[in-house]
C-alpha cells in the first residue's frame, strides 16, 4: 500500500534502530523521508517499539549503549520521534486486524498504531510489507 496521503510515518522497531545505530540499512529515498517527516514534526513511534527494544536487549539479541533507557532517551530526542502510546482503539483493533495476520502483540500493536493514526508504517518486515500489500496498513519497506 502506497504512502501518498497520509499525516506522518511510523517507524517500527528495526526502523527506528537502523535510523540511529544502523543508517546504513536505510535506503536515501527512506532517509530523505525520514527527514522530511521529521522537520514536520510528523515522525513516530509506537510506544511498544520502547518495550520492544528494551527486550532485545534483555534477550542480548542487541547492544544499546551504554544501555537501553539511556540509548532511547537519547535516539528520542536525536531522531525528533513522537511516541504514539496504546490507548483504547490502538488495543481494539490490535486484536481485531482484518486478514490473516500473524499473532506477534507486539507487531499488532504497531500495526493497529499506523492503522489508528493513518500513518505510512516504515519497515523491514516481510510480514508487515505482505500485510501492507493486502492494503490494511500503508507500508514503507526500507
Amino acid at each position: 500500500m502506497g504512502c501518498r496521503k497520509v499525516k506522518g510515518l511510523l517507524l517500527d522497531t528495526h526502523g527506528w534502530f537502523y535510523t540511529i545505530s544502523q543508517r546504513s540499512m536505510l535506503t536515501e529515498a527512506v532517509i530523505k523521508k525520514i527527514n522530511s517527516a521529521a522537520q514536520d514534526e510528523q515522525l513516530f513511534i509506537a510506544g511498544t517499539t520502547l518495550w520492544e527494544l528494551a527486550m532485545l536487549e534483555s534477550k542480548q539479541r542487541i547492544k544499546l549503549m551504554p544501555n537501553s533507557l539511556h540509548w532511547m532517551q537519547n535516539a528520542l530526542k536525536l531522531t525528533q520521534v513522537q511516541v504514539l502510546n496504546i490507548d483504547s482503539e490502538i488495543a481494539v483493533d490490535s486484536c481485531n486486524l482484518p486478514g490473516g495476520f500473524h499473532g506477534d502483540p507486539a507487531d499488532r500493536i504497531i500495526v493497529a498504531t499506523a492503522r489508528i493514526h493513518d500513518l505510512c508504517l516504515v519497515t523491514a518486515d516481510k510480514a508487515i510489507l505482505r500485510y501492507g500489500q493486502e492494503k490494511y496498513v500503508k507500508t514503507l519497506s526500507i
